[in-house]
């Protein structure tokens, strides 16, 4: 399963609203903390995906010297 991280900061801004929203002290501080992790998530997400971009590059750049020196 592919997760954007788009999605989750989608997921994190919903779960804030409900932290604005609801009456419950509980509720807004679950929905808080569940915001929280949604963004922490999407960051990771983005995090690595940057690095395997960067692996995908290298690899293929190496292919090419490999190619070359071939």
């Amino acid at each position: 399963m592919l997760v954007d991280p788009q999605e989750c900061r989608n997921r994190a801004r919903f779960c804030a609203e409900r932290a604005a929203t609801s009456p419950s002290l509980e509720a807004r501080e679950k929905f808080a903390s569940l915001a929280r992790t949604w963004l922490h998530l999407a960051n990771q997400l983005e995090e690595q995906w940057v690095f395997l971009a960067q692996e995908s590059k290298l690899r293929r750049d190496n292919a090419l010297v490999r190619v070359r020196i071939d």
